[in-house]
């Protein structure tokens, strides 16, 4: 059996429709690690929505990070929350 893992998404910078799917520039957490910056690809099988691939990013996806780079910055920046913690650290 295949291991489930909990994606928290974070941010979406930017989210298009393809022939075979679609793809999103987003800010995501797995599980309980540091918040991570990624493009993934995500396709439709059976009727549900499945992850697909990490993809390259493009020079439209290098411009968006470029002009919310303190708001990415900010986010990726966050430690990560323990579940014995009940408020958020402070972003400096």
């Amino acid at each position: 059996m295949a291991q489930a893992f909990v994606c928290k998404e974070l941010l979406v910078l930017k989210d298009e429709n393809r022939r075979t799917g679609r793809a999103v520039l987003r800010i995501v957490q797995w599980d309980n690690n540091k918040p991570k910056l990624e493009k993934r690809g995500f396709y439709q099988k059976d009727g549900e929505t499945k992850t697909g691939k990490l993809e390259g990013m493009s020079a439209d996806d290098f411009k968006i990070i470029i002009e919310k780079q303190i708001e990415i910055r900010a986010i990726l920046e966050k430690q990560v929350l323990e579940p014995n913690k009940n408020k958020a650290p402070k972003i400096t």
